[in-house]
C-alpha cells in the first residue's frame, strides 16, 4: 500500500487507558449497521473493540484476516494481491 490516507486522528491518552463516555456502546452499534453497507471499509482502533494494546492487536489481526478473504474470488485480485504477486502469477495459483 503506497497512498496516503485521507484522514487520520490521533488520541493520546497519557497514563491512562481511555475512558468512554456514557452512549459509547450505542455509538458503535450505530456505527457498525452504517459499515454494513460498505463491504471493505473497517474501522479499528482502541475505541471499537477494547482498550488495551494487545485488544487492538488481535482485532487488527482479525480485521486482516477478513479482509484477505475479500480478494479470494477467482480472477480478482486486492490491491494487497497485486503487490504480493504478478499477475500471471496470481492468475496461475487460481487456477
Amino acid at each position: 500500500l503506497k497512498a496516503e490516507p485521507d484522514f487520520i486522528r490521533i488520541f493520546r491518552h497519557e497514563k491512562a487507558i481511555p475512558q468512554y463516555v456514557v452512549g459509547h456502546a450505542d455509538r458503535l452499534q450505530a456505527i457498525e449497521e452504517k459499515l454494513q453497507g460498505h463491504p471493505g471499509l473497517v474501522l479499528t482502533g482502541n475505541a471499537f473493540k477494547g482498550v488495551s494494546l494487545n485488544d487492538c492487536v488481535v482485532n487488527a489481526g482479525k480485521i486482516a484476516e477478513s479482509l484477505s478473504l475479500i480478494g479470494l474470488h477467482k480472477n480478482e485480485a486486492t490491491s494487497l494481491d497485486r503487490n504480493l504477486f504478478s499477475t500471471d502469477e496470481k492468475w496461475e495459483a487460481d487456477q
